[in-house]
């Protein structure tokens, strides 16, 4: 059991800490793989990110809104690597729409304010 507390406590540091992450997504058996920048929502369950509607990783998740994420800590030189730690989520993909959009747009601006 402490195990599994420590990967949940490595998981909740990298999320609220890390701002950028890899998206992969799949449209007709092709892999692409993105770098975005990426917000928690405020129960922690989602992670929003915002893309143009004219970029490969929109025009594939329309068509499968199957994705995963690779959140890490990567150092900047090889000697801390060891000291580094990653995180990969499977889940699924889809636009905000409706009441909540603008709250969201609000929460992922608060986060990334140059975007």
């Amino acid at each position: 059991m402490a195990d599994e507390t420590k990967i949940y406590k490595d998981a909740a540091r990298l999320l609220k800490n890390e701002k950028f992450a890899v998206l992969a997504t799949v449209k007709n058996n092709v892999p692409h793989a993105s770098i975005i920048s990426f917000t928690v929502s405020e129960n922690g369950k989602q992670l929003l990110f915002v893309t143009p509607r004219k970029t490969r990783k929109f025009t594939n998740i329309c068509a499968n809104k199957n994705v995963s994420l690779v959140i890490d800590s990567r150092p900047k030189t090889s000697a801390k690597i060891k000291q580094s730690s990653a995180l990969t989520i499977f889940g699924t993909a889809s636009e905000v729409k409706g009441p909540n959009k603008e709250r969201l747009v609000k929460l992922f601006s608060k986060s990334h304010p140059a975007l």
